[in-house]
This record gives structure tokens, C-alpha cells and sequence, in this order.
């Protein structure tokens, strides 16, 4: 391999790279929206029935996780693009992105969802909920996706196992099926949007490297093509 094309090769892992990163800022901004939302309507409906200083501070948690992600996210638009400043980024991310699943995890550990079947089911579908969101928004970057569904799921298929009601077993088992399949889904997203990023990314540089090699051409074919399409 030539230093030209390990050039190239360096160029291509970059633009991959920044692919996937970009990605995830994109989709992220409306998953956080979602959080907050389910988050309030948490804290409403538990408003009485659990300690007011422990809502107030899960909720508090919540929208400050939520609004450094958002904050870093603004910061990817605006920085100088490099591969060691997106590595930096992404890390600073993923620290928030747990933080944020953390505060949906500890849900299933709270008293109230051992003594009260109404806060139990409630739980159950908004951590389903959130979990399914969390795929749908961070299957760009693995390292952040799956993490988000184990930390809000575990302690849910934890809470459930330490039953020893026959329907509560199911249910614990149901919920690892569900984890199951959402890794197993966010992986399938993961890898078809890798090979999008990676086959647009190689389109790219064929035609600039066809341009600069064949540029007449170029230009009569791309002039031919788009006077087709009118």
C-alpha cells in the first residue's frame, strides 16, 4: 500500500466515522423531547404516591441529562470536525446517555412498584416504551444504544424475577425475550445504516475521482442524466 493510499484509507475511516456520529446527533434531538415528555407525565402521576424529594430529584436528573445532550449536540454542529475531537464528543455522549437511562432504570426498584399492580403495569409500559425509543435513536453507535436498553430493562427483569408469583415469572421472562430482541434489532439497524453510510461514502469518491480523471465526460453524462429526469 502506498502513503497515497493509506491517505485515502485514513480519509475513508474518517468520513465513516463522522457518518455514523452525525447520524446519531440527528435522530437523537426527538428522542429527548420524548424523555422529557414521558418523564413529566412520570412524575405527575406519581406526584403522591412516592416521596416528593425522590421525584423531584429523578425528575430534576432527567431534564439536566436531557439538556447537556441536547447542549453537546449544538457543540458536534459547531466544532471543527477531527478524528480525535468526535472521539471526545461521543464519549462525553454516551456518559450522558447513561445517566439518562439510569434515571429510567432505578423505576422498577422503587417500593411502589413491588406494592401496587396499577405503578407496576404503569412502569412496565412506559420502560418498553423508552427502551424501543432508545434503539429507534442510538443504533448509529452501538457503544450507545445497547447500554441504553440494558441499564432502563435489567433492573426491570430483575425486580420481576425476585417474584415468586407464577405470572410474575412470566412476565420476567417475556422481558427477556423483549431485550433480546431489541439488541438483536438494534444490531440489524446498526449494521444496514453502517453499509448505507459506507456505500454512499464510496459513491462519493468514485465520482470525484472519475471527475477528475474522466472530467468532460463527467459533466456530459451528468448533464444527459438530469435533463432525462426533467
Amino acid at each position: 500500500m502506498t502513503a497515497a493510499d493509506n491517505n485515502e484509507s485514513l480519509d475513508m475511516n474518517f468520513l465513516f466515522y463522522y457518518g455514523i456520529t452525525n447520524r446519531l446527533a440527528h435522530i437523537g434531538q426527538s428522542s429527548m423531547i420524548i424523555s422529557l415528555l414521558a418523564g413529566a407525565m412520570v412524575y405527575f402521576i406519581f406526584q403522591g404516591q412516592v416521596s416528593a424529594l425522590l421525584l423531584n430529584a429523578w425528575l430534576g436528573i432527567l431534564i439536566v441529562c436531557s439538556l447537556i445532550r441536547y447542549l453537546l449536540i449544538i457543540r458536534f454542529w459547531r466544532m471543527d470536525a477531527t478524528a480525535s475531537s468526535i472521539r471526545s464528543w461521543l464519549r462525553r455522549y454516551c456518559l450522558f446517555v447513561y445517566a439518562s437511562a439510569s434515571c429510567w432504570g432505578v423505576l422498577p426498584l422503587v417500593e411502589i412498584f413491588q406494592t401496587s399492580e396499577w405503578a407496576r403495569a404503569f412502569v412496565v409500559f412506559v420502560l418498553t416504551g423508552i427502551s424501543a425509543g432508545g434503539m429507534v435513536s442510538l443504533y448509529p453507535v452501538l457503544r450507545a444504544a445497547i447500554p441504553y436498553i440494558l441499564i432502563i430493562l435489567l433492573p426491570l427483569l430483575y425486580a420481576m424475577a425476585g417474584e415468586e408469583d407464577t405470572d410474575k415469572i412470566l412476565m420476567a421472562v417475556m422481558c427477556g425475550l423483549y431485550i433480546i430482541m431489541l439488541v438483536r434489532s438494534t444490531y440489524v439497524l446498526n449494521f444496514n445504516s453502517n453499509k448505507a453510510i459506507r456505500l454512499d461514502i464510496e459513491n462519493k469518491e468514485l465520482f470525484r475521482f472519475l471527475k477528475k480523471t474522466h472530467g468532460p465526460e463527467i459533466d456530459t453524462l451528468s448533464a444527459g442524466s438530469e435533463s432525462s429526469a426533467q
